[in-house]
């Protein structure tokens, strides 16, 4: 390494561009007073190495005098007119751009970008090939499912339809051997001496089967020939159900008053009958029912019968004013009837009209108060308005009963209420009106009437009679049969219906069921 100070300092001159040319004063220059230079050490990259501080500086005489370097003290010579030339053209020559080198400069820039287009253009061409060739092999795998799905073979299917053949061939072998009219022997299925018997069961909500119907399927379906016609009710054949023992409180004939609690009183399926009442004019501002509070509500099959008798008492008078007050209440609710009855008028006044919470027939959403609401805005009772009557005379038509008559209060319980209705269908409505009874007497009237001796036969003329079941014919075409199970002990009770029958069943919430059968369609 050098290490020699006067050319070392060659490295702080300003550097000029190679191509500039240089001015005139340049190549004269004067002398120039050489520079004293440091004799201090360097390190190997040429750089005077630091100063430590705690090191002890030598004082040097401030007098002494760096001798001059006689290399830089000699005056430079002065270049020659031809030297100044060829110089001068080395400089412009390597300034001068060569044509031929910048054409073949711009060749291959254009070649190099020609060459990377070609690229792209060949990799988009190969993606897209591929994709092209990837879609086609996705299309024919699906083709080759479609296929195979087309071929495989539905076992179930083949079995289904073999088994349809082998029972139409059976049955088409059957009718061509009783071909000449005779009937072929059957055992006897009488009542008495009944060795096989079919087996249902009756869910909660009172429908038949295997608890999958929905609540509106309340009633078994009668049985069809192959040509669509019913099948009549045969009382000599019957079927076996079964129902829950926890479905005694539950149905149109339950029994609630002072000695019978509801106890589903916040959990019965209801009906808003301020939302769902019937529309009578294109406007929407006359409705069937007037209603009083907009919460009023019942169980569906009680509002629909409602509707069904407004219509009617409108249809016989014109009037279109009848007002539901009251419909279901819940526990709290009566309790607030009941605490109101007995600051306002005391407790032996709140007893006679008004239930004990929990014991109400509001609770069931199967009663409802009625009145009448006039145009004039006037709130009318049953008794002072002009079509009252109406209602206690027709309201069986439609399934209902006046609950609490004023020749039955030492039975029910309650003073006479002529507003207060209880829903309990068509042909026990028409039982207890033919027979003056109110709940309370209808629930012991029916216990008389089993499956095993006699029915109650209901007309739809309103008239009543008895079917002996061990009868060799019985006139039963028209109306209802209905007769009465006790409920045994265990979780479920067991009894008999009749074959291919349209029947109800509804506990009495006392100790026991009451079975409906329909006879005529229809019921």
């Amino acid at each position: 390494m050098n290490n020699n100070p006067d050319t070392n300092n060659n490295r702080y001159r300003a550097s000029r561009p190679v191509n500039q040319t240089l001015p005139e004063s340049d190549f004269h220059q004067a002398p120039r007073q050489a520079r004293p230079v440091s004799r201090q050490p360097q390190n190997m990259n040429g750089e005077m190495p630091r100063q430590n501080p705690n090191r002890a500086v030598t004082q040097q005489n401030p007098n002494r005098q760096m001798q001059p370097n006689a290399q830089q003290q000699r005056p430079r010579r002065p270049l020659t007119d031809e030297e100044r030339r060829r110089l001068e053209a080395a400089r412009q020559a390597s300034n001068r751009v060569n044509p031929d080198d910048e054409a073949r400069r711009r060749r291959m820039d254009q070649a190099e970008l020609n060459a990377a287009q070609a690229s792209m253009v060949g990799d988009m061409q190969r993606r897209a090939m591929v994709n092209q060739q990837t879609a086609q092999a996705q299309r024919q795998a699906q083709q080759q499912k479609k296929r195979k799905k087309k071929v495989r073979i539905n076992v179930g299917l083949i079995l289904f339809v073999l088994l349809i053949s082998g029972v139409i061939g059976v049955s088409a072998y059957q009718i061509n051997q009783n071909s000449d009219g005779s009937v072929p022997d059957q055992p006897d299925y009488s009542l008495q001496d009944q060795n096989e018997e079919t087996s249902g069961e009756i869910n909660r909500d009172g429908t038949f089967g295997d608890g999958d119907e929905t609540a509106e399927s309340a009633e078994t379906s009668a049985e069809t020939t192959e040509n669509g016609e019913e099948v009549p009710v045969n009382l000599n054949l019957y079927d076996t159900v079964t129902v829950q023992n926890t479905a005694v409180d539950e149905g149109d004939l339950i029994l609630v008053n002072y000695q019978y609690a509801y106890a589903d009183a916040d959990t019965v399926a209801l009906k808003n009958i301020y939302e769902e009442r019937t529309v009578l004019n294109n406007a929407g501002s006359r409705k069937l029912l007037r209603v009083s509070r907009s919460d009023t509500s019942m169980t569906a099959e009680a509002f629909a019968a409602l509707e069904a008798m407004a219509q009617d008492l409108r249809e016989d008078t014109g009037d279109e004013n009848l007002l539901i007050n009251s419909g279901h209440r819940g526990t709290a609710s009566q309790q607030s009837v009941w605490d109101s009855y007995l600051a306002s008028h005391g407790e032996e006044y709140t007893k006679q009209y008004v239930a004990v919470p929990g014991y109400s027939e509001h609770h069931t959403g199967l009663a409802c108060d009625l009145g009448f609401y006039t145009d004039d805005g006037a709130t009318v009772s049953v008794a002072d308005y002009e079509y009252g009557w109406w209602l206690a005379a027709n309201c069986a038509d439609n399934g209902f009963v006046l609950r609490y008559p004023d020749d039955k209060v030492a039975v029910t319980g309650i003073a006479y209420e002529k507003w207060h209705f209880r829903y309990v269908g068509v042909p026990h409505a028409y039982a207890m009106t033919a027979n003056n009874l109110c709940l309370e007497e209808y629930i012991d009237y029916v216990r008389a009437y089993t499956a095993d001796g006699k029915m109650l036969h209901v007309k739809s003329d309103r008239t009543l009679a008895e079917v002996d079941v061990t009868a060799a014919e019985i006139p039963a075409d028209d109306g209802w049969l209905i007769y009465y199970v006790p409920m045994t002990e265990g979780e479920a009770t067991e009894f008999k219906v009749p074959r291919n029958s349209v029947y109800e069943v509804s506990g009495n919430n006392v100790d026991g069921y009451i079975v409906t059968v329909a006879l005529d369609e229809t019921n």
